[in-house]
């Protein structure tokens, strides 16, 4: 006869791993960048390696094939190495939220990916080697599970990790834009979930808190990645048209108070670089672009970037704050940085075009069409210097 409580925990260790396996087939690279769904499908399959090890452990009583010492140690350490995996994959997941959006050289990547890997792989080893020491768990004789003296160094680093995420996604969510703040507020959200679950599996073992938390951490950052997906240019990682648009609505109203200047921008002889270097150079030149708006957003007041479409940036700035030639000086000269840090097949330049929106009774789309002319006509002077 199965206890209650054996089957409620094994209940909710299936039902969990079937909600991640709906997940995993459920994230395509729609989902986002090629980082962006390794490092969820690796935290999902951590979670399922802890989450199936636990509910076989409690079950283990009631299957009448008994459990030698040795398996019992291989069973608990791949529940210790799927926590340990799942806040580390979780980490890197939180961690490149903030860095797709910018270009980081290669070797610098390749550089903190090694020193972020260091605790995980010192918890591997360490766990691992509790077999020979008994430092982090033990089998005893009644092939019970017993805590070795050294287990909160395996629960200090995991949490290490947990704390590190908390902390870089607030960070961000204070000094983000609005929909910045939004988004890291809810990556932060995410973060606390799986920590209180965890926090309370270490203290209380009646459940499977940390897989419950876990679970609902990943679920919630599913749906919110789904969410961002509909105002976000899937590419580039910026806003999209959807986004411009929605937020050119929301200020039409203020900007008689607050006036504003919209660019335009668009990549000169995009057409050459995609029919000549292929359309992944093409893509590469599109992120180069959007890396360097984000970076003049960085130091720049004001600034709302967007993809509207193929080549088509749009921008905003307040006429308070800015200065429309000193900004678009700026994203010229960052823009090429970017490509040359790049090391892109071609040079390729920028056209830019701004007015000024401060009419509420002048249609925005009439607003986008002067700044697309003042566009042309400088794209016409490029095509002349180079004739």
């Amino acid at each position: 006869m199965i206890s209650p409580y054996v089957s409620t925990y094994a209940t909710f260790c299936v039902f969990c791993i079937i909600i991640l396996l709906i997940l995993l087939s459920q994230t395509g690279y729609s989902f986002g960048d090629e980082r962006d769904v390794i490092y969820f499908r690796m935290l999902a399959i951590s979670i399922i390696i802890q989450t199936a090890s636990q509910g076989i452990w409690v079950f283990r009583s009631e299957i009448p094939i008994g459990f030698n010492q040795r398996a019992a140690y291989h069973l608990n350490l791949l529940d210790l190495l799927g926590m340990a995996g799942s806040v580390y994959w979780w980490f890197l997941y939180i961690f490149i939220q903030g860095q797709h959006k910018k270009f980081i050289e290669k070797k610098q990547a390749q550089l903190r990916a090694i020193l972020f890997s260091i605790p995980f792989l010192f918890v591997v080893v360490f766990d691992t080697l509790s077999e020979f020491n008994n430092l982090v768990f033990y089998i005893d004789a009644t092939n019970s599970y017993v805590r070795g003296p050294l287990y909160n160094v395996h629960v200090i680093i995991c949490y290490g990790y947990y704390a590190a995420s908390i902390v870089i996604s607030t960070m961000r969510m204070l000094t983000g834009d609005r929909f910045e703040r939004e988004f890291y507020m809810r990556l932060t959200v995410f973060s606390l979930i799986p920590a209180i679950g965890g926090l309370l599996q270490v203290l209380l073992k009646n459940a499977p808190y940390a897989v419950m938390g876990n679970v609902l951490g990943v679920f919630n950052m599913y749906c919110g990645r789904q969410n961002s997906r509909i105002n976000t240019d899937a590419l580039t990682g910026i806003n999209n048209r959807g986004r411009a648009e929605e937020y050119l609505e929301g200020i039409q109203k203020n900007v008689k108070d607050n006036p504003i200047y919209i660019y335009m921008l668009d990549v000169d002889n995009f057409k050459f670089v995609n029919d000549t270097f292929g359309h992944n150079e093409g893509d590469r030149c599109l992120r180069a672009l959007a890396d360097a708006l984000q970076a003049v957003g960085r130091i720049t007041p004001s600034l709302f970037i967007s993809r509207i479409g193929g080549d088509e940036f749009l921008c905003t700035s307040d006429v308070a704050r800015t200065d429309p030639e000193v900004v678009m000086e700026a994203i010229r000269k960052t823009f090429s940085e970017q490509t040359k840090l790049k090391n892109m097949s071609t040079e390729v330049s920028l056209s830019i075009g701004y007015s000024i929106y401060d009419n509420p009774s002048v249609r925005i789309v009439d607003v986008m069409h002067a700044a697309d002319q003042a566009l042309y006509r400088e794209k016409k002077q490029h095509h002349s210097l180079r004739a």
